[in-house]
């Protein structure tokens, strides 16, 4: 009899420890997550754009080049500089925290804008984007690229906001 009680207390506090491990309902990766859909709440991400999974590996001090692309049916209109913006996350704070971008880029002239054509047409249309962040470690570090741009639904008419991200690592 006390053997039988003792393997239920010891079956009971094995299955409290089972299921209290679980009882965490947001990982750091959905507070992550979380916090960046309230930095673009209104913007629909890596569906109309996507970015090419890139081969190299990036170093610190280095200008980083990704490839995008154009998944849609209609063009994406985008400023001259893709409105590039990099993002670290801080897990002490649980905020992403925008770093500054180096990179200049020619606002002169009617070329203030860049259209990207629909990919399905032609794989040729990609964009190219670079950028340099203005970030060095002695670790490597994770970082949040993202663009946005808007949808063209006629010559002058500009539609839905539309974005893409992806996360790269910097190495020293």
């Amino acid at each position: 009899m006390i053997k039988r009680i003792f393997l239920n207390i010891v079956v009971i506090s094995c299955l409290f420890l089972l299921t209290s491990c679980d009882q965490n309902p947001k990982t750091d990766t959905d507070m992550k997550e979380k916090e960046f859909a309230n930095l673009y709440p209104k913007v629909e991400m890596n569906k109309t754009l996507q970015f090419f999974q890139p081969e190299e590996q990036f170093k610190f001090g280095s200008t980083v080049d990704l490839w995008l692309k154009n998944m849609s049916d209609q063009a994406v209109s985008f400023p001259a500089d893709a409105n590039i913006k990099i993002f670290v996350f801080s897990q002490d704070k649980g905020t992403w925290d925008a770093v500054n971008n180096k990179m200049l880029y020619g606002l002169e002239g009617n070329n203030k804008f860049s259209v990207l054509l629909p990919f399905k047409a032609n794989p040729a249309n990609q964009i190219w984007i670079a950028f340099d962040p203005d970030i060095v470690d002695t670790k490597p570090i994770e970082v949040r690229v993202v663009v946005v741009g808007n949808m063209l639904q006629s010559e002058n008419s500009i539609g839905a906001s539309v974005g893409a991200y992806i996360d790269i690592v910097l190495e020293p």
